[in-house]
Formats: structure tokens, sequence, C-alpha cells
């Protein structure tokens, strides 16, 4: 059996985002996250629940939990959020 190690940088106490995949609902639990998205779709981008989930999972700063249906998503650091997810969706809006 292999020995796994975890270190934790920083308690992170709540997902800001969570999400069922299957019938497509989604909630922001923390409004800080979700500005940015309004944002973008002000200048007329659109995501659905699947395509935020497949952005998360992709992002340094951001870890995905899994668990009965439910994908949690956790950020350490919302500055680092904003830098890594704006650069993601000018890429996105560029296409």
């Amino acid at each position: 059996m292999k020995k796994v190690t975890l270190k934790i940088k920083q308690t992170v106490r709540y997902p800001f985002y969570q999400a069922m995949m299957d019938v497509s609902e989604e909630e922001f639990l923390d409004d800080e996250y979700k500005i940015v998205w309004e944002e973008a779709e002000e200048i007329g981008l659109v995501f659905s629940a699947a395509d935020r989930i497949e952005i998360f999972k992709v992002m340094d700063c951001v870890l995905h939990f899994h668990h009965d249906g439910i994908d949690y998503f956790f950020c350490y650091d919302p500055d680092k959020y904003w830098d890594e997810l704006s650069v993601i969706l000018d890429k996105k809006g560029n296409q």
C-alpha cells in the first residue's frame, strides 16, 4: 500500500459554488465569486452549469470535490480566482 500525504495550506470552510449536473441546478454560495460571471454575461457570454463546472475543474486555485451527485468547489484565494477566471473568460469571449 502507498503512503499519501495531504498538505493543507489554508483552511477552507465552505464551498463558494455547488452544482448538480444531472438536473442542471447550480448555486453560488458566495456572491464575491459570482460577480465575474455576471460581468461576462453582461457582455453577451452565456454559460450553463456544465460550462462552469468544466472551467472550475481546470482552474489551479479551485479545489473540486464530488459527493452524492453534487459537485462542490472551494477556493482559498478570491484574488487568484478573479485573475485566473478573467483570463479564461477573456479567451472564451475572443473566440
